[in-house]
């Protein structure tokens, strides 16, 4: 009965450490998705802003053109 109980509280101590390092990678885990969404967030707006310097680029460079072709048609 004795080795019962000292196999038991061996098996509960096991346990216990399983759950302590499950908890811990749990909280890191958390801390990586985190860090990650905060990433893909800036990232989400490095892109927009890209493509709003892109769109004005564009525009800039057709008004040019169409500067440029209807000064040469004079």
């Amino acid at each position: 009965m004795i080795q019962y109980t000292n196999d038991n509280e061996k098996t509960e101590a096991e346990y216990e450490d399983t759950m302590a390092d499950l908890n811990m990678m749990q909280q890191e885990h958390n801390m990586l998705m985190e860090e990650r969404r905060k990433r893909e967030e800036i990232q989400a707006i490095m892109q927009k802003k890209k493509d709003e310097q892109n769109a004005k680029m564009d525009k800039l460079i057709r008004a040019s053109e169409y500067i440029q072709a209807h000064w040469r048609g004079m």
